[in-house]
């Protein structure tokens, strides 16, 4: 779903996250940021921050899909039992 994308300057690691789950193929095209009297509004702490919470969301859907109930040992532990 597009509307759940990541706003901003994490919109591109998401979409690619995205992709992948969705099995699409990617290409990578060399573009080179073009400013004019401009500085780029990307800080070291906000892109690193925003890189560790779509990680972490994509390590959530992860889990969620590797063990849709829940349970990580659930069906282990029945059978030692």
């Amino acid at each position: 779903d597009l509307d759940e994308l990541w706003p901003r300057y994490g919109y591109p690691n998401d979409l690619l996250a995205l992709a992948a789950r969705a099995g699409l193929r990617v290409a990578e095209v060399a573009v080179a940021p073009v400013y004019a009297d401009e500085a780029s509004g990307i800080r070291p702490y906000h892109f690193f921050s925003v890189c560790a919470l779509i990680a972490r969301r994509w390590a959530g859907e992860r889990k969620r899909k590797l063990f849709p109930h829940g349970k990580v040992f659930g069906g282990l532990r029945k059978s030692i039992t």
